[in-house]
């Protein structure tokens, strides 16, 4: 089964403001986003205006397993976060791949992924795994 997600926002300061409060600005980065990254750690340090995210994933059940609870996951994801709309390029779209292992339970999946920064800065660790409930989107 193929999944996708596309996340688009902009937020504009107001009442005569020129920057959003933090608590109003974009973050990107974790286990529902852009698995390469830390929670929140894509993009500028104090997030951003605009959020661009795309993400594929393709899911597929394990069936040599002796339960037939357990499925595979391939992933691709990209974007970030831009500090205004001026700053957005493809050029600073991040790319992270990985793979994921889910077991479905009544509730939902338990899932674990591996993401691979394909273009990490100089600050980012090259892969991340991220244990969750729930699918990422």
């Amino acid at each position: 089964m193929l999944a996708t997600s596309a996340r688009v926002g902009w937020k504009h300061p107001y009442a005569g403001d020129l920057l959003l409060p933090i608590s109003e600005r974009f973050f990107a980065g974790g286990s529902s986003t852009l698995r390469g990254f830390s929670l929140d750690d894509a993009g500028p340090p104090g997030g951003g205006q605009v959020l661009l995210i795309g993400n594929l994933e393709y899911r597929f059940p394990l069936k040599k397993l002796p339960t037939h609870n357990f499925y595979g996951a391939l992933f691709y994801d990209t974007g970030n976060v831009f500090e205004t709309p001026a700053d957005v390029s493809l050029r600073k779209f991040s790319q992270t791949i990985g793979f994921g292992l889910r077991y479905m339970t009544p509730l939902g999946p338990v899932r674990i992924d591996v993401g691979d920064n394909l273009m990490p800065r100089p600050q980012d660790k090259k892969y991340h795994v991220f244990f969750s409930l729930g699918f990422p989107f």
